[in-house]
């Protein structure tokens, strides 16, 4: 791509029909109301505050920063706009847009975290590279990006019923999404926090484990039985570990029997 342009860094006005949208976007709604009513102010004021963009090819330019005045300047008949021409680079209209939307606030926390794990994903940043361009804690950022691991359905879910980005995250702990749906009904119902969420499902995860946990004895002279029971528990104590319970195990031998006592830690 050209790194040099003519008129770069000064307020010129471009025909609105040359600008393409900016694939980076991660808000994906923005208010009509509020587009409408700046397309109202276009028709008699003029747009007081340009665009930014950067040029793809001749006579064709991407939206960087702006969105809602281009859509309020096409809605009110614009032909052209006025626009800052940047020169900058994928990663960095990447950078740009997400810094922009999180210091605007613009962004919901599903939109923000999908933002953030295309970054890495996409672009190979880490989250220590990601923390230092919006600053963000790289903690802050790998938590983040793990909300978009919910599914399409639990986000509108959450989203649609105004729960918060920490009702959001305690979900993760449950393994499957009609468990987590399950949950959402009684966040709902009950009007849960998120510390009455976290209990809850602390709560939950505990009772079902609580189901599986016994003292496991054996008649040693049945090796393969012991085998078969062993590695049913080691697969109920692997669901519980990935579902952010701690367990601990140990395995003894006496005589007449094997015994497999299991301890599961105190949510803290």
């Amino acid at each position: 791509m050209e790194r040099t342009y003519e008129n770069a860094g000064r307020i010129i006005n471009i025909p609105v029909d040359t600008i393409k949208p900016n694939p980076y976007q991660p808000r994906k709604f923005i208010d009509a109301t509020s587009v409408s009513s700046l397309a109202d102010s276009i028709r008699r004021f003029g747009l007081l505050q340009p665009i930014t963009v950067r040029r793809l090819k001749e006579n064709t330019y991407e939206l960087v920063s702006g969105e809602r005045r281009l859509r309020a300047a096409q809605m009110a008949g614009a032909d052209a706009i006025p626009a800052i021409i940047v020169d900058i680079s994928d990663n960095d209209c990447a950078f740009f847009v997400l810094t922009e939307n999180i210091q605007r606030k613009q962004l919901d926390f599903f939109e923000e975290s999908e933002a953030l794990l295309r970054l890495c994903e996409q672009h190979g940043f880490s989250p220590e590279e990601i923390s230092g361009r919006t600053g963000l804690r790289p903690s802050a950022v790998a938590s983040k990006m793990k909300l978009a691991r919910l599914s399409p359905t639990v986000k509108r879910i959450v989203y649609e019923n105004k729960l918060s980005e920490e009702h959001a995250a305690a979900l993760l702990r449950l393994a499957d999404d009609n468990t987590r749906l399950d949950v959402i009904k009684r966040i709902i119902e009950k009007e849960y926090t998120p510390a009455d969420t976290e209990q809850y499902i602390s709560e939950r995860l505990n009772s079902e484990i609580s189901k599986r946990k016994k003292v496991v004895c054996m008649p040693r002279g049945n090796i393969r039985d012991y085998k078969i029971v062993l590695n049913t528990v080691n697969k109920a104590l692997d669901l519980a570990k990935s579902a952010g319970v701690s367990t601990e195990t140990e395995q003894s031998e006496h005589d007449g029997f094997y015994e497999y006592v299991i301890k599961i830690n105190k949510s803290k």
